[in-house]
């Protein structure tokens, strides 16, 4: 299986799809403090669900630029 990542300034966002609903599932799974350390793994539990692969990539984009 095939996963997108979208990386921004803030965090990385893993994109996959859920086989049930064909949803899009968006996880944050690497996120950086505003003084540019890494948080520790699973220190952000950031993850929303999507209808469209679109849908994903324009919203999710917010949390990978922002936090």
């Amino acid at each position: 299986m095939a996963k997108l990542m979208l990386i921004g300034r803030t965090a990385h966002v893993e994109l996959t799809s859920d086989p049930e609903d064909g949803q899009t599932i968006a996880t944050c799974v690497e996120h950086s403090y505003s003084d540019g350390r890494l948080a520790p793994p699973g220190d952000c539990t950031w993850t929303e669900r999507y209808d469209t692969l679109n849908d994903a990539a324009e919203y999710a984009a917010d949390h990978a630029d922002r936090g």
